[in-house]
């Protein structure tokens, strides 16, 4: 199996649309989180002091949920789009210099891809 454009551009996409769900979900999480606790605030005219301790809890909770957001798992997913390009990108120069190179080292060069490939996406 041949390393393609196809293959990089379909690992890319997907690595990138990892990233952005988890940013929206953890967008969503942190804001349930502010509405929570401004509609504690806007409750506490009425509200007793154990039913607002229990709001800003919950709202802080759902805030604190940040803390768990994967950074080092977004920072090697993100250094896994950078190689990939890096890879799509040296791929294509490669490609566009075949008159000069011979076939068996471009059989050996999509060999180095598909192994680099492998460590690149490797969990």
């Amino acid at each position: 199996m041949a390393v393609n454009d196809v293959i990089l551009n379909s690992l890319i996409r997907e690595r990138r649309d990892i990233i952005r769900l988890q940013v929206v979900f953890a967008s969503i999480v942190v804001s349930v989180g502010i509405i929570v606790i401004i509609s504690g605030f806007a409750s506490a005219a009425w509200a007793s002091a154990e039913p607002l301790r229990a709001i800003f809890s919950l709202g802080g909770a759902f805030i604190s949920t940040l803390s768990a957001f994967p950074i080092s798992q977004m920072l090697t997913i993100r250094g896994q789009v950078a190689l990939l390009v890096l890879m799509q990108a040296e791929r294509s120069r490669l490609l566009s210099m075949t008159t000069a190179v011979d076939p068996k080292e471009i059989e050996l060069l999509n060999q180095l891809f598909l192994q680099a490939l492998g460590k690149a996406v490797a969990p």
